[in-house]
C-alpha cells in the first residue's frame, strides 16, 4: 500500500520563472538608482553562497567517503 503524503507540489513554468527574475532585476536597478544599496551590497544579496568561509570541511577523508556514498546511491 502506498503511503499518503501531505506535501503539495506546484508546477511553475519556465516563462513564469523568467518573469519573476526580470521583476527582481528591475527592483534591483531601482534600488541602485535610489542609492538604497551599493553594487557590492546587491551582489552579496543575490549571491548563491554568501560567505565561502562559512563552509569548512573538518575531516576531508570522511567528507570524501560521504560524497562517494551519495554519488553511488545516485548512480553516478
Amino acid at each position: 500500500m502506498k503511503a499518503k503524503t501531505s506535501i503539495r507540489t506546484k508546477t511553475v513554468s519556465y516563462a513564469r520563472i523568467r518573469a519573476l527574475k526580470a521583476r527582481d532585476r528591475q527592483c534591483d536597478w531601482q534600488r541602485l538608482a535610489r542609492g538604497e544599496v551599493t553594487p557590492e551590497q546587491l551582489q552579496e544579496e543575490n549571491a548563491i553562497v554568501r560567505n565561502a568561509s562559512e563552509f569548512r570541511i573538518l575531516n576531508l577523508r570522511e567528507a570524501a567517503r560521504h560524497y562517494r556514498v551519495i554519488n553511488r546511491r545516485a548512480g553516478r
